[in-house]
C-alpha cells in the first residue's frame, strides 16, 4: 500500500492536496470525505514526530505486507 499526500503551508487544502492510495499497483479511488480522513490521520501522526521538519511538503508511506510461507 502506498499513500502520498502533499501539505501546503498553513493547513490542508483538499483541492490542492492529492492523496493517492495504490494497492499492488492498482489505484483505489476515494471520495473527498475518505481522503480527508486519511490526510488528517496521517498528518496528525507525522506532525507528532520530533525529527519531522515543520515545513515538510511531501509525505510518502510505503507498507509492504509480510508474506508468510
Amino acid at each position: 500500500m502506498k499513500i502520498v499526500a502533499e501539505r501546503l503551508e498553513g493547513g490542508v487544502s483538499m483541492e490542492k492536496t492529492p492523496i493517492i492510495l495504490e494497492v499492488d499497483g492498482e489505484s483505489i479511488p476515494m471520495n473527498p470525505f475518505v481522503q480527508k480522513i486519511f490526510i488528517n490521520t496521517i498528518l496528525g501522526m507525522v506532525r507528532s514526530l520530533d525529527k519531522v521538519k515543520k515545513k515538510a511538503q511531501r509525505f510518502q508511506i510505503t507498507i509492504q505486507k509480510e508474506v508468510k510461507g
